[in-house]
């Protein structure tokens, strides 16, 4: 940053308002220094903008200078002085910010100012190819009301991706505990295995009655990993009544799913 660029901002902190708001849009307008339009945006974030005279002009540096922590700081302007109405903006610039960081921040002010009116966003941003950034998409998605983001997170189980799978199964079994979980036992049945090898896993962090049924039946499953991860899910839900069916396995043909039984059983 150049000397008289810091000069001018320090003289701008001892304006008066009106004056340093005038000042600060300025330095916006013609500036070619990425440093000095992000103090500027710093400083403007403590003044309000109820009449949005200067969104317009936020939106058109957001757009037209892409450099990462610039726009960071104009994320935290928009969520802060311009709420649902930066929102509605950020979210339609979301496929058009490359970098990671800023879409992990953009995700998370949606995420916290508008969720239930934007559950269908964080579902496309579960395609994020940064890695944060799809965690941040998956984490709110398990803090809504709806069943519509069950499907989307179950369908990830596919990739196996270690980094996201415990969020994964965090977010599936809050939305499972809270809604209709018909859409998750479907998935029992499921031809992709990545899948169904995971869902005796989230039946079991549910722990309701309907899981410990299903998991009982699923004792018999062709996959001695779906057996295994059954049994081990039973541990913690299931009913002195039921242990029977846990002893009806000490004889699996498959030496793992013999063993998680034993261990269980003690």
């Amino acid at each position: 940053m150049r000397p008289n660029s810091l000069q001018l901002l320090k003289k701008i902190e001892t304006m008066e308002r009106d004056e340093a708001i005038e000042a600060l849009t300025s330095i916006l307008k013609s500036s070619e220094e990425w440093e000095i339009k992000e103090k500027a945006v710093e400083l403007l974030i403590r003044f309000d903008d109820p009449e949005k005279k200067r969104f317009q002009l936020l939106k058109n540096v957001f757009l037209n200078d892409r450099h990462p922590q610039l726009r960071l700081k104009l994320i935290e302007l928009f969520t802060f002085c311009y709420k649902k109405d930066g929102i509605v903006f950020l979210k339609e610039q979301y496929k058009n910010c490359k970098d990671g960081a800023v879409r992990r921040l953009l995700i998370e002010m949606v995420g916290k100012i508008d969720l239930e009116n934007s559950i269908p966003f964080l579902i496309e941003a579960l395609g994020d190819t940064n890695i944060e950034s799809k965690k941040s998409a998956i984490n709110f998605l398990g803090k809504t009301r709806t069943n519509e983001a069950i499907v989307p997170l179950i369908e990830l189980l596919h990739f196996r991706n270690s980094e996201i799978r415990n969020d994964l199964i965090s977010s599936i079994v809050k939305l499972g505990k809270k809604g209709d979980m018909n859409v998750i036992n479907k998935y029992l049945n499921s031809e992709d295995f990545s899948i169904k090898r995971e869902i005796p896993v989230i039946l079991g962090k549910i722990g309701n009655q309907t899981s410990e049924n299903l998991l009982i039946t699923n004792l018999k499953d062709e996959n001695p990993i779906v057996r295994k991860n059954s049994v081990k899910a039973l541990e913690k839900i299931i009913e002195l009544k039921n242990v029977k069916h846990i002893m009806d396995i000490l004889n699996d043909p498959d030496v793992e799913v013999e063993k998680e039984a034993i261990r269980i059983l003690g």
